[in-house]
């Protein structure tokens, strides 16, 4: 008789439990698409790299989302996490090999796949290189530093044995890189790396949980609050004593870039992506007739100027890009948004740095 009475109740238990499993994966999935139609499925998911910073979780497909939230950029991830081929090793013979290092301009916030930097350089390369022919590989995440795009060289790409480094220095490059946060490369977050939920968890709710946060030296700290309170006052009065610990930090990254770089039996190049602030200010000065003042140049100018100034004693020469989108026949600032150029902005920047590396 009590076995009799065990069955029923074992069933009502297991109908509980399918309900309350059906609830929950109802409710993650509502979850998920409420997350995406809100826009945080724009940016491929990431996780902190405890080497290098943070990175993509790869083979991933996004699309980043217009003002009006609908889908426009559809982005492709490798399988390192980047935009763009992975390269074969080894490498094949006679083919020239170029490695480009940067941030959101490099990784191509508001375009195509195929509207890349990168990838335009490469256009570029193949269409100037004299029967040459040249492959290009793209290492960047937006927001990145140079500390951070000097570890992703060191650990992930010298093993593909570019002949040229690019390095794209930005506008931003000169604040710190972010401490991050601890445990997002495990388990849990590979299971949800690639979902709306697992970006929103990492990007907007972790950083408030101390117990996330790597912690940094209270210096470090008050340097990066400084610098954030006004992040275009930094880059603006970049010659003035109050940017020198940020430069300290910048160039201690790019020396070990290059003794990398040189190290591999490569050349490193650094070429300066000018922000759309710079071209504004800039285009003013055209107007009122004043593009010839130096004084007048330099005080919107200064971060360009002060990073060739400080890269010639390591034998490396700018490759400024600044009058290169200043003088574009058309808006090289034609994407998503005011802040990253689009395809012609940067088929101006591809132009500009092929010349450089043929």
């Amino acid at each position: 008789m009590d076995a009799i009475q065990a069955k029923p109740k074992r069933s009502v238990w297991r109908r509980r439990l399918a309900w309350a499993l059906g609830v929950g994966v109802v409710f993650v999935l509502g979850l998920e698409l409420t997350l995406r139609q809100l826009g945080y499925a724009q940016r491929a998911t990431m996780y902190f790299d405890p080497e290098i910073g943070f990175r993509s979780w790869p083979n991933q497909t996004r699309w980043q989302l217009g003002p009006d939230l609908k889908p426009t950029v559809r982005m492709h991830l490798n399988g390192l996490g980047f935009r763009g081929p992975v390269l074969p090793e080894p490498r094949e013979p006679g083919v020239g090999r170029i490695l480009t290092l940067g941030d959101s301009y490099n990784f191509g916030l508001g375009v195509e796949d195929d509207q890349t930097y990168p990838v335009q350089l490469e256009r570029e390369l193949n269409a100037a290189g004299g029967g040459q022919r040249f492959e290009v590989m793209d290492v960047s995440y937006p927001g990145w530093a140079p500390a951070n795009e000097a570890a992703a060289y060191h650990q992930l790409a010298r093993k593909f044995r570019p002949d040229v480094v690019v390095l794209g220095f930005t506008f931003n490059d000169l604040q710190l890189p972010d401490g991050g946060m601890r445990y997002t490369n495990g388990p849990f977050f590979q299971l949800f790396g690639n979902t709306a939920i697992g970006w929103a968890i990492t990007t907007k709710w972790l950083n408030k949980l101390p117990g996330f946060l790597i912690e940094q030296d209270p210096a470090t700290v008050a340097l990066q609050t400084a610098y954030m309170a006004d992040a275009n006052a930094i880059p603006l009065h970049a010659a003035e004593p109050q940017a020198e610990p940020y430069w300290k930090q910048a160039m201690a990254a790019i020396e070990r870039l290059q003794a990398d770089v040189q190290a591999d039996g490569g050349r490193l190049i650094v070429a300066y992506f000018p922000a759309h602030l710079q071209i504004e200010r800039l285009r003013e000065l055209a107007k009122n007739g004043r593009l010839e003042d130096a004084q007048a140049r330099s005080a919107i100018c200064s971060l360009q100027e002060e990073l060739a100034r400080r890269l010639a004693p390591l034998g490396l020469v700018l490759v400024d890009c600044t009058d290169a989108l200043l003088q574009a026949e058309s808006e090289p600032f034609d994407g998503l948004d005011r802040g990253h150029p689009g395809p012609t902005g940067l088929r101006v920047l591809a132009r500009r740095v092929a010349r450089s590396v043929l």
